[in-house]
């Protein structure tokens, strides 16, 4: 921001929202976040971004953006993984809100202040959250409610606290990292990132902000969308490896759920995501690994149809095709016989 001779304009005032802003070699993108930034209708803000050891222009393109707007700082740090400089950025920030933001997505204009005008007027809520569309590079335009082959919506909207929340989050994670705004005081509360999570650290977070507390509010406006931008490269897209974090968290929550029926609830899911795994490992070629999974999620299963599932996948996982075992694995039994039966004439 500057004056009319050009000069930037120092903020003098604590700014109402920290947005922090992790970046890894994303010189190129980051351009467009901190415009939908510095194009936000609500303009107490500050930007702390965090360069997490890149290796590209990133560093000059922010110091270009820091020198005319002196509510953007920028932070070096080695390269240590989303959740450290999270963390790094949380250390720094100033404000009562928080918006996380990655370097490569967007936030319409009227995301600010539609969120800090509800927190505002609902001192009850910690973290009020709203609705993201996924565009591709080579079309900015473009507003999909997933970037899966059938394009439906799949965030569940839900609000509230306590068991219902839990409950809900151990279902699924509920929304992207750029969509909520939260209190610092449920920062203060729940702490810092897990640094030894590489992926899924935001879901792991929305889980311990419901576990300490924490109440969620949904919010459709107009104009407050989060814009994640879907890139082939994305971290996101590797299905093995969210699969694998998927089940390293499941063990993790149920250490630190204190609901005994939320407890089971998550061991049941613990018990699918077992199965899941074991899946990919199938169609990646490492059959008995997999086949141990499905065993094992057969035995750990609290539904019977489930476990029945599961070692059926593990007994037939010898005679499937890998590249259509998980076909085979989500068909019902008879289909499935029929599909592998053809198969093997």
């Amino acid at each position: 921001m500057s004056d009319i001779t050009g000069s930037p304009i120092a903020i003098t005032t604590a700014p109402c929202v920290s947005v922090i802003i992790p970046a890894f070699n994303l010189g190129s993108l980051i351009v467009y976040s901190l415009e939908s930034l510095i194009n936000q209708g609500y303009q107490n803000w500050e930007c702390i971004v965090v360069d997490d050891g890149s290796g590209d222009n990133t560093e000059e393109i922010v110091q270009s953006y820091v020198k005319r707007d002196k509510r953007i700082v920028y932070v070096y740090q080695k390269n240590g993984g989303l959740s450290k400089a999270r963390n790094a950025g949380l250390s720094r920030a100033r404000g009562a809100y928080i918006q996380f933001l990655d370097a490569d997505d967007l936030i319409e204009s009227r995301k600010l202040q539609c969120h800090v005008q509800y927190l505002e007027n609902n001192p009850e809520v910690d973290i009020v959250y709203g609705d993201a569309r996924y565009f591709r590079t080579e079309c900015p335009g473009e507003r999909r409610n997933s970037m899966s082959d059938i394009d439906l919506p799949w965030m569940p909207k839900v609000s509230g606290s306590g068991k219902e929340m839990q409950e809900a989050l151990l279902r699924m994670n509920i929304m992207v990292v750029s969509a909520p705004l939260l209190r610092r005081r449920i920062i203060d509360r729940v702490g810092l990132f897990d640094e030894e999570l590489p992926l899924l650290e935001d879901w792991d977070y929305w889980i311990r902000c419901a576990v300490r507390g924490g109440r969620f509010q949904y919010l459709d406006e107009d104009g407050a969308l989060s814009l994640i931008r879907w890139r082939p490269n994305s971290l996101s897209k590797d299905r093995f490896e969210m699969r694998k974090q998927g089940l390293h968290l499941r063990h993790k929550w149920s250490k630190v759920l204190q609901d005994k029926s939320l407890i089971e609830y998550n061991e049941t899911l613990l018990a699918d995501s077992r199965g899941l795994f074991g899946v990919e490992l199938i169609e990646s070629g490492r059959l008995f690994g997999g086949m141990w999974l499905l065993l094992n999620a057969s035995y750990k299963s609290s539904r019977w149809n489930e476990s029945l599932k599961w070692i059926y996948s593990a007994l037939v996982a010898p005679f499937a095709p890998r590249n259509n075992f998980q076909k085979i694995v989500s068909l019902p039994i008879k289909e499935s016989l029929k599909l592998l039966l053809r198969g093997s004439e």
